[in-house]
């Protein structure tokens, strides 16, 4: 319904951001989209061989930002990260940025310290509380409405954040 109306309001152009082109219902809508030839671009989802344009957020350097900037500039090396769910493109990006930049300065990798949720505060806010309970230093949550869910943890559970845990948000 979104689709046809905006064909008939004749829009200039559409940024399209969705679950990654597969998921059911997606390719119909793609198909009345192209056919109407209004253009489209793919907004902060990275496809495995997407034939539409795409802008996305470089997840594996934001991830390696973050690290290093927690890392280097403050000094802390146990560091947790929230991701998506396993499989994401997205996902797997940010978790071998992670990785690499903790290689990087000859910091263990320690998988206890990776915790998976949705892209929501609620299931951020149970996992943080997973990793501040493991002694994590400072937190790197892959989206912003994740590290929200890492501050209403820290708060519930006590911690005060930045005097006791660091967050960084990502994604943006």
């Amino acid at each position: 319904r979104i689709i046809d109306r905006l064909i008939i309001n004749q829009v200039d152009g559409v940024l399209l951001i969705t679950q990654p082109v597969g998921y059911e219902g997606d390719d119909a809508h793609l198909k009345k989209l192209q056919e109407s030839k209004i253009p489209f671009v793919f907004v902060n989802r990275l496809y495995e061989e997407c034939e539409y344009p795409v802008a996305y957020c470089d997840a594996y350097q934001g991830s390696i930002l973050a690290i290093e900037y927690l890392l280097a500039t403050k000094g802390y090396k146990r560091i947790g990260i929230i991701i998506g769910r396993c499989g994401q493109p997205q996902s797997e990006e940010n978790l071998q940025g992670y990785k690499d930049a903790l290689a990087t300065h000859q910091i263990g990798f320690d998988p206890e310290l990776i915790v998976e949720a949705s892209f929501n505060m609620v299931e951020a806010e149970r996992v943080a509380q997973e990793l501040i309970g493991k002694g994590v230093e400072a937190i790197y949550a892959i989206s912003d409405a994740m590290a929200i869910g890492v501050y209403r943890a820290a708060k519930k559970l006590g911690v005060r954040v930045p005097e006791e845990l660091a967050v960084v948000g990502g994604g943006d």
